[in-house]
C-alpha cells in the first residue's frame, strides 16, 4: 500500500509474521502452515512476492492445492531441518482446501486493514466447493428414555436433602442439557438475564406459556431454545440455594 503502514515490516514474511503473532497454539500452527505454504508457492512457482499477486495467481493456488505437484510433497515424518521435508504430505481433502482459502482470505484482509497491501485479491476467490456429508444421528450413544427419567428421578428424591445442594446442580445442569438440547459450554456459560418468559399462541388459538432461553453457541451465534417447566423449577431451586430470586 502507499499509505503509512501500521506495522514495522520490511518484506513479505516479517507482514506474515507479524499476522501470526497473533495467534498462539494449535491456531498459530494452523495458520503459519497455510500461510508457509502460500509462500513458498508464490516464490517457486508463480515468482512473485505476496504483494505483488494477482487474482488469477490466487485462482492458480486454489487449483494446486486440489493437486499438489511432486516436489511440493513429501514424507510426514521429515524433519524441517532435513532436505526430505516439503510442505505437503499428500492430496487435501475438500475441507482442507476450503480451510486454506478461508485462512489466507482472512490474513490478507488483516494485512489491508495494517495498510502493508493496498487489496486482497482473494476477496474475489470463491471458496472450494464444501460439499455436506449426511452424518446419521449417533442414537446409540443417547440414553433410553427409561434409564433418562430414572436418572431424574434419582436427582429428585436427593434433591429433597436440604443440604444436597450439588444435586440440585447437576439436576438444574442435566436438565438444561437433556431437556433443552444445550451443550456442556453452553450450559456452563448460560445466564440467567437471558432466561424470559413469553406466550405464543398455538393452531386453535390457544394462549400457551412458554420460557425461551437465549444461548450463544457456536460460531459466537445466538440461539433461542425452549426450556421445560421442570427445567425452570430446577433452576429455582438451585437459585434458591444461592439466595437469588
Amino acid at each position: 500500500a502507499t499509505q503509512f503502514a501500521f506495522i514495522q515490516a520490511k518484506h513479505d514474511l516479517d507482514a506474515v509474521r507479524a499476522y501470526l503473532s497473533r495467534f498462539h497454539g494449535h491456531t498459530h500452527r494452523m495458520y503459519q502452515k497455510e500461510l508457509e505454504r502460500f509462500v513458498l508457492w508464490a516464490i517457486k512457482v508463480a515468482k512473485k512476492p505476496l504483494s505483488s499477486l494477482l487474482v488469477d495467481d490466487c485462482e492458480s493456488y486454489k487449483t494446486f492445492l486440489n493437486a499438489p505437484s511432486p516436489d511440493f510433497m513429501g514424507k510426514k515424518a521429515a524433519p524441517r531441518h532435513s532436505p526430505l521435508w516439503r510442505p505437503f504430505h499428500g492430496p487435501l481433502s475438500t475441507k482442507s482446501q476450503w480451510q486454506a482459502v478461508r485462512i489466507l482470505r482472512t490474513a490478507f484482509d488483516w494485512l489491508v486493514k495494517v495498510r502493508y497491501l493496498a487489496g486482497n485479491p482473494w476477496a474475489a476467490v470463491r471458496d472450494p466447493n464444501l460439499a455436506q456429508a449426511i452424518t446419521p444421528m449417533q442414537v446409540e450413544r443417547a440414553l433410553p428414555a427409561s434409564l433418562w427419567d430414572k436418572l431424574i428421578a434419582v436427582l429428585d428424591n436427593r434433591c429433597l436433602d436440604p443440604e444436597n445442594k450439588q444435586a440440585r446442580i447437576a439436576r438444574a445442569t442435566l436438565l438444561l442439557m437433556g431437556d433443552s438440547g444445550l451443550r456442556r459450554e453452553e450450559a456452563a456459560t448460560a445466564s440467567r438475564n437471558q432466561l424470559r418468559f413469553n406466550q405464543v399462541v398455538d393452531e386453535d388459538g390457544e394462549v400457551i406459556e412458554v420460557w425461551e432461553l437465549a444461548v450463544l453457541g457456536k460460531r459466537n451465534k445466538w440461539r433461542e431454545v425452549p426450556v421445560s417447566l421442570r427445567t425452570i423449577d430446577a433452576l429455582q431451586a438451585h437459585w434458591q440455594d444461592r439466595q437469588r430470586d
